[in-house]
């Protein structure tokens, strides 16, 4: 058994030529007692060395995750029964329930406050390496047309489900992309994007989790996807180059709006239009 922190492995304290012994708490038979069934059998008085000099039993971890005592205390073992694994100590601020890690300490390390930290590692939930995650796209209906009009104006855009995403799971990267099948320019001269929107404000995509605020997650330049008069071209995909997930959180419905879409001529269709989220997360 190992734990790894900080990209090193450090070994497990089970492995350390018996001057600590690694256990998991599963029971507590009585007050100031605990059972931990991997270390029954180590004979009658394996914990109990002669005189004040007994073994110590640290808290490394306790079972809801949290630093809270007992975590990092350490009480002498006062019996131990080598055939169920029962251990007493003396007592704890909080006493040692089910769930809780326990490291013993062997008498000789018991003092030796910074060979036993370095030994025993507290592990941190957040020092263990993570797993990385890429979900494949989370894709909304489509939209029969999208309609972008002369005068500026904000347009509605089909939603995107995020599910299955696991709890505790932190999303690392995230962006959105949006596609249609064909752009068409319904005005009587050669047609395009228009960037002179407000003042100075371009035209963008923004994307919105549940009731949340409205945040950019795809930018248009002046001039973009230019058609010739009463023409029609083959859509595309666009990715945006905005990394969300600040904002893409974990599972949730997520909306889109054009802000102040313009063309230079009234109007310019783009059919079957679709957007996805396409997200990484580690666990």
């Amino acid at each position: 058994m190992s734990f790894t922190t900080n990209n090193q492995e450090v070994l497990a304290v089970n492995s350390i030529f018996g001057l600590a012994l690694y256990g998991k708490v599963t029971n507590v038979p009585g007050a100031n007692q605990f059972t931990i069934p991997n270390l029954a059998g180590r004979g009658a008085d394996a914990f109990l060395s002669p005189g004040a000099n007994p073994w110590q039993a640290f808290v490394l971890r306790t079972h809801g995750g949290v630093d809270a005592a007992p975590q990092s205390e350490q009480q002498p073992i006062t019996a131990y029964d080598t055939a169920t694994g029962i251990f007493t100590t003396a007592a704890y601020t909080v006493a040692v329930a089910a769930g809780d890690e326990v490291v013993l300490i062997n008498p000789n390390l018991a003092n030796a406050a910074v060979l036993v930290d370095l030994l025993l590692v507290k592990v941190q939930t957040d020092k263990v390496p993570k797993m990385t995650f890429d979900m494949p796209a989370f894709v909304s209906s489509p939209q029969a047309r999208v309609t972008v009009p002369a005068v500026a104006a904000t347009l509605a855009l089909p939603s995107v489900i995020v599910a299955g995403i696991p709890a505790g799971a932190l999303v690392t990267k995230a962006h959105v992309k949006f596609k249609f099948r064909t752009v068409r320019d319904t005005s009587v001269a050669e047609n395009n994007l228009s960037g002179a929107t407000v003042a100075a404000t371009s035209q963008v995509i923004q994307i919105k989790k549940g009731a949340g605020a409205w945040n950019d997650c795809m930018d248009f330049v002046n001039t973009q996807y230019d058609v010739l008069a009463s023409g029609e071209e083959a859509g595309e995909e666009l990715t945006g180059a905005i990394d969300v997930s600040a904002f893409v959180t974990g599972n949730d419905t997520y909306s889109f709006q054009w802000l102040l879409a313009k063309a230079v001529g009234a109007n310019l269709l783009l059919l079957d239009a679709q957007l996805s989220i396409e997200l990484s997360y580690t666990l």
